[in-house]
């Protein structure tokens, strides 16, 4: 109890101090935030529509239940969230070694690796951690959740579960659709491969149900004629846009988790949730490749924000194949190998975090 006070304190410290520097310094600092915030409010006007408006509700009955006007309850709403991420990540790891407060540490920094004269910190490639959305902070504590509770669902098959992930699962519809876009087709390949039974089959069927009405009204109301937007098919079209080589770009953004792959390609198919992982992650870059928002919205790149969700993923559990790994051998030229370019996806991600910390621009 002591130690999970501990954790919780010290980040949610943290990322209060961060999301407050990083909304004061919105002039250096692109961030969503502040145009989330007028969209926002506006609604609560009665003016607009938001398409995933769990954020914006959160932070407004924070604002109703405390002294803190709206902005100032975004900015910790958003630090509670950050802070629910690293706790699963802390949970989880922590049954694997007694360093799991140093693993996720690390987990919370790292990010594609990054070349100075070839990529940008974050544009053009998947990384684990990025600061500027805050509906990608929210939505990710419900897709690490899904994901757990899915498996734990297929190998328990009882009501409780059931509940339990379909609850987390609509929720994380409500709060950023990026993740279940992908999910929804990650979940009948998991299937396919492991030979689910007929009764796992209803039951993840089951769960996704609610999802897919909240999913065709979002689409219904973003995509129609007043909105002059729609969803076009073009092949690498937005990706091309922030990379000259998108093939290089997927080479640093998954360095790391493809070196576990290669190395431990065995374990990794006996892993379910790092299997699972991988099948989200292989299923939202194509989403990303192959799709686009018509007008405006084409640069925007919003189809790219489920694999920056799997990528996360991806990473967890990975580093947990890694920690079995050192357990089981020593530290032979692969081992030596992978921890050198998880060195480099954590000095990228320290880079990144000092940036935003003193202002610069996040490009």
């Amino acid at each position: 109890m002591k130690k999970n006070f501990f954790f919780v304190s010290v980040f949610s410290i943290y990322f209060y101090i961060f999301y407050s520097q990083m909304y004061r310094t919105e002039d250096g600092f692109f961030s969503d935030l502040p145009a989330h915030m007028d969209m926002a409010m506006q609604f609560f006007e009665g003016k607009g529509y938001l398409a995933h408006p769990g954020f914006y509700f959160l932070a407004k009955l924070l604002e109703i239940i405390t002294p803190l006007d709206f902005k100032q309850a975004s900015v910790c709403m958003l630090s509670i969230f950050a802070t629910a991420i690293a706790y699963i990540i802390f949970k989880v790891i922590e049954k694997e070694t007694e360093y799991a407060f140093e693993y996720t540490g690390m987990l919370m920094l790292v990010t594609a690796i990054f070349i100075p004269f070839f990529n940008h910190l974050y544009l053009g490639q998947a990384s684990s951690n990025i600061y500027h959305n805050p509906t990608l902070i929210i939505v990710k504590p419900f897709a690490y959740l899904s994901l757990i509770l899915f498996i734990r669902l297929l190998d328990q098959m009882n009501k409780k579960m059931f509940w339990w992930a379909t609850i987390v699962l609509t929720l994380s519809v409500i709060m950023k659709p990026n993740f279940i876009l992908a999910f929804l087709f990650t979940i009948p390949i998991y299937l396919l491969l492991k030979k689910a039974n007929l009764k796992q089959w209803l039951l993840s069927a089951g769960m996704i149900v609610p999802t897919l009405f909240i999913l065709a009204y979002q689409y219904v109301r973003t995509y129609n004629t007043e909105t002059a937007s729609s969803v076009v098919i073009d092949p690498f079209g937005v990706w091309n846009l922030w990379t000259p080589s998108p093939l290089f770009s997927f080479l640093l953004g998954t360095a790391f988790p493809l070196a576990i792959v290669i190395f431990r390609y065995r374990q990794v198919w006996n892993s379910k949730f790092l299997l699972c992982s991988w099948i989200g992650l292989v299923i939202s870059y194509s989403q990303f490749i192959l799709l686009a928002e018509g007008g405006y919205r084409f640069s925007h790149g919003n189809f790219a924000w489920g694999l920056q969700i799997f990528i996360a993923l991806v990473f967890l559990f990975s580093v947990i194949e890694w920690i079995h790994w050192k357990k089981e051998t020593f530290v032979g030229w692969k081992m030596s190998l992978v921890n050198i370019i998880f060195s480099l996806h954590l000095v990228s991600g320290s880079y990144y975090l000092i940036r935003i910390m003193l202002g610069y621009s996040i490009y």
